[in-house]
């Protein structure tokens, strides 16, 4: 994450113009684009484990990290 926001730091607070979305035009800049999608991610991930356990699974352990 470091290494990205390194690279992409300038670029984050870029204005991104035009996108359409429903019946409106809006403007926003490329990190709450990023958060968006993070987070967008972390929503499915979750209505996946549930849908897993209401089916009588046990989940796998879905984190990245391992301490």
């Amino acid at each position: 994450m470091n290494r990205f926001c390194l690279l992409f730091s300038e670029n984050m607070v870029q204005v991104v113009k035009g996108y359409k979305w429903v019946d409106k035009y809006i403007e926003t800049d490329s990190y709450s684009i990023f958060t968006h999608v993070i987070t967008h991610e972390f929503h499915h991930k979750g209505q996946s484990m549930t849908m897993s356990r209401l089916l009588g699974h046990t989940p796998p352990d879905t984190d990245i990290l391992r301490f």
